[in-house]
């Protein structure tokens, strides 16, 4: 790479921030290393310009990177990925590109983040039923737990996501996982006040009598819906 090689990487960064391809295409035509400046990774954040455009949303700079050989799996200080980026934001059609790149590991892309979640978990959370569909269909498991032992269905009736818990469902999750604690989707849901979520588990057969752990409570112990 040329003695310049900084102020390239901080040119093609802050680029990449704003969605400039033209910028990008002329700074690596300037270096000596493509695939150097490209994976170029910003002090403090961490962030490669593969994060930028899926934090943005870019469709078109994020396929111009992975044309020009970005790295899909690289996490910033917070142990994100750039896939964690695009399924928190619900940037569906970035989800479909950095999936059907086939050059990532799968497993790496889907490790956790600082916040203990996984992608699929990230965008059950945040109730992207689409993008659920895009990482199960690309080999996500459906019940695969972070560090506190939550599935993605446990997240999504928290948030009483009913159109993803269905679709969850639908796809196979185990509505009667339990965390370390005991807990189940029914708790998280009542827990939260999730009405809707809890009366569809309740119609499903989950008992509210089952206790959890560490404070054996029942689901009706923990909501607030009477």
């Amino acid at each position: 790479m040329s003695i310049d090689a900084p102020y390239l990487r901080q040119t093609l960064l802050e680029a990449a921030s704003e969605g400039d391809i033209d910028t990008i295409l002329e700074t690596l035509e300037n270096g000596t290393s493509i695939d150097g400046l490209v994976n170029s990774v910003e002090a403090g954040s961490g962030f490669t310009a593969l994060h930028h455009a899926c934090v943005r949303g870019d469709v078109e700079l994020a396929c111009f990177l992975l044309r020009h050989g970005s790295v899909t799996d690289v996490c910033d200080k917070f142990r994100k990925t750039p896939l964690h980026y695009a399924c928190h934001f619900g940037h569906t059609q970035v989800v479909f590109v950095l999936l059907d790149s086939g050059r990532a590991d799968v497993q790496k892309l889907y490790d956790t983040n600082e916040a203990k979640l996984t992608c699929l978990q990230t965008a059950a959370a945040r109730g992207h039923t689409t993008i659920l569909h895009l990482l199960l269909v690309h080999g996500d498991i459906i019940d695969g737990r972070n560090e506190a032992g939550e599935t993605a269905l446990h997240l999504a009736a928290a948030e009483n996501h009913i159109d993803t818990v269905v679709v969850l469902l639908r796809c196979g999750a185990d509505i009667a996982a339990c965390t370390p604690r005991g807990d189940s989707p029914l708790h998280y849901a009542c827990r939260a006040g999730a009405l809707t979520t809890a009366s569809l588990f309740v119609r499903l057969g989950v008992s509210i009598h089952q206790t959890n752990v560490r404070f054996r409570f029942q689901p009706t112990d923990l909501n607030y819906l009477a």
